[in-house]
């Protein structure tokens, strides 16, 4: 391994080998500069600090493929709170699409009504809501 780099931040931290070791023990890097971006085919590293500009390298494995999970709807995004039954009965149409450009251009009109009953059950209470755009 000629180069290791380790986060920090937005950028990487790139560390080049130390081919002058004296010894057969772990492989030293030096530190050389700051990236934005690390090269393909990286493998996921161990290492320890031994000083704020040098590391000794333990070993590594391949990285695991990051899946980009990034809701691309709002029921995605609702779906990945959990307590799925809450939204059991949500209407929306055009998968939400009017609501997030409503809440950008400020015309999101929120209205609730709740009901909790102390005296009935203290554990329980109730709620309503809508949404609606005040522009259309």
């Amino acid at each position: 391994m000629e180069k290791v780099y380790i986060r920090d931040g937005h950028y990487w931290i790139e560390y080049h080998e130390d081919n002058r070791r004296p010894t057969r023990g772990a492989i030293i890097y030096i530190r050389h500069g700051l990236v934005q971006s690390i090269p393909e085919g990286c493998l996921r590293g161990t290492y320890n600090y031994l000083e704020p500009t040098k590391i000794s390298y333990e070993g590594c494995a391949h990285i695991t493929p990051q899946i980009d999970t990034t809701p691309t709807t709002l029921q995605d995004v609702l779906q990945s709170w959990g307590n799925v039954w809450v939204w059991e009965y949500l209407r929306i149409s055009d998968n939400g699409l009017w609501l997030a450009e409503a809440l950008h251009h400020g015309s999101a009109v929120l209205v609730c009504d709740g009901s909790y009953q102390p005296k009935l059950n203290k554990n329980l209470g109730a709620a309503a809501w809508t949404i609606e755009c005040s522009s259309t």
